[in-house]
């Protein structure tokens, strides 16, 4: 679970500074900013407490016999 959140806090972030923070420049430096530390924060959390990913890759993209994979690494 905290891979995702990992991985789509900044997603997350960056659409509400783009949908509801467009004019106020410091607030969106700050949401930026703190999801920025949240998500190293959570990051270290993860590699300290020795969490491991899942190592099933996922096929993203698919064209005849072209297979693009992405996982977490």
């Amino acid at each position: 679970m905290i891979f995702w959140i990992i991985q789509f806090l900044p997603l997350v972030s960056a659409a509400a500074i783009l949908l509801f923070l467009r004019r106020q420049h410091t607030l969106a430096a700050a949401v930026s900013v703190i999801a920025a530390i949240v998500n190293a924060m959570l990051a270290f959390a993860a590699f300290w407490q020795g969490a491991v990913p899942s190592q099933q890759p996922a096929v993203w993209l698919e064209v005849g016999l072209f297979q693009v994979e992405f996982g977490f690494v």
